[in-house]
């Protein structure tokens, strides 16, 4: 099924005159015009209101991570406290995982794998918290109140510390296509 933009833009027709050949004909809802206009009006409603869905949405936003996939440091820049982290790996299995780094504020990850397309397996490893039943998070991660220096990352391995970032690990078999 295609989406909605593009199934209002394949029922438009090129624009023809209205009444007899030549002729300019009246601009009503029945004429020929007036129905294109009408499906022109329709589709840039469609196509404004999606703009604006876009717009409002929250959505997922990436960090800089320092280090290597095995090891590295995670800092918060995205302007807002985090309740999680997902790593994706393409090109690999969840049974090619071989270890997380688990000593952060999120724990064990939940390992996860699309098979959608078997000749690109996904792999998602995702660190989150919960809810607790009054609404609050289980964990956070706040955001930094100013620079931090590349050897205080060593204390995102402490999860009794918390001022901007943490401590992410994977190991692997393989060699994933994209991380």
């Amino acid at each position: 099924m295609k989406p909605a933009i593009e199934r209002v833009a394949a029922s438009a027709t090129p624009l023809e005159p209205a009444g007899r050949s030549g002729g300019i004909g009246k601009l009503t809802k029945n004429s020929s015009i007036g129905k294109r206009i009408e499906r022109l009006a329709v589709m840039a409603f469609v196509i404004m209101t999606s703009s604006l869905l876009l717009a409002i949405s929250p959505a997922a936003r990436a960090s800089i991570a320092y280090g290597s996939l095995n090891n590295f440091d995670c800092v918060n820049d995205t302007g807002v406290v985090a309740h999680g982290f997902e790593i994706e790996l393409d090109g690999v299995r969840s049974t090619d995982i071989t270890y997380t780094y688990d000593y952060n504020h999120y724990g064990i990850p939940k390992i996860t794998e699309d098979l959608s397309d078997p000749s690109n397996p996904k792999v998602f490893i995702r660190y989150a918290a919960a809810r607790n039943p009054d609404g609050t998070w289980t964990a956070f991660t706040a955001i930094p109140s100013g620079p931090i220096s590349p050897t205080d990352g060593h204390q995102f391995t402490n999860p009794s510390v918390n001022f901007g970032g943490e401590h992410f690990g994977a190991g692997y078999y393989g060699t994933p296509t994209a991380v």
